[in-house]
């Protein structure tokens, strides 16, 4: 398995989400050449991963939680039909009362913060959490994207609300043996941008230096040694 799970995100207003390219294995020139627009300006024709593994007879997930601001979504028409095999935007769609205006997502309100007694978060996780639990139970390799907006983005103290939730759910990964057998990379785009954190020298580095953690699963480190090894050497 590989599942990516991420707990800070701000998307930038580029011509195609920051995702696309990384998503795809192409340079940015090379994907906008590959990825033309459609007539309803989609991203359903664009040479993402998804596909590639869905050939491989890989299961898919894409779970993020606040539906104006996901990484295929702000500023622009996104999918039109479901990309993966376990999609969360029709779950957070509905329960955000989401309407669109002819360019602009609008919310009633501007941050959903909760769902019922669950934080957006702990939603994004007890679906991550089913899509694996399903895909091990069937015997069936899984890529799954698990990405976090709404919780950090207008307050850095906001980050640590979720650290327990997070833990646990890597510690259950772990005691119930997937993570025997997956690939797992926990990571934000970027740092803070906004506020007095910002403006200071800590600040300003902390924005050019987002977090990226990935841990190889034991037997795979040992078959494959120089993998370890390329990554401690790029930790430095």
């Amino acid at each position: 398995m590989y599942i990516i799970v991420n707990n800070l995100l701000s998307v930038g207003e580029n011509t195609f989400p920051n995702f696309c390219p990384l998503l795809s294995g192409y340079p940015e020139e090379d994907f906008k050449h590959l990825c033309a627009p459609t007539d309803d300006h989609s991203l359903d024709l664009c040479p993402l991963i998804y596909r590639r593994f869905d050939e491989a007879n890989y299961l898919t997930a894409l779970v993020e939680d606040s539906p104006g601001f996901t990484a295929f979504n702000y500023m622009r028409t996104g999918f039109v039909h479901q990309p993966v095999d376990f999609y969360s935007r029709p779950l957070f769609l509905a329960a955000s009362d989401y309407g669109l205006l002819p360019s602009l997502p609008v919310f009633r309100a501007e941050h959903i913060d909760c769902l019922g007694q669950m934080t957006n978060d702990e939603i994004i996780i007890s679906y991550l959490e089913s899509a694996v639990a399903f895909a091990h139970q069937n015997s069936s390799p899984l890529f799954a994207l698990s990405w976090s907006t709404t919780l950090p983005h207008d307050n850095l103290n906001y980050v640590q609300l979720s650290d327990d939730a997070y833990s646990k759910f890597i510690l259950r990964l772990e005691e119930k043996g997937y993570l025997e057998n997956t690939i797992l990379f926990f990571m934000g785009d970027h740092g803070y941008r906004y506020g007095p954190t910002r403006e200071t020298l800590i600040g300003y580095f902390e924005d050019k230096l987002p977090n990226l953690w990935i841990r190889v699963p034991p037997r795979l480190q040992e078959k494959y040694p120089l993998w370890q090894k390329a990554l401690q050497i790029n930790s430095e």
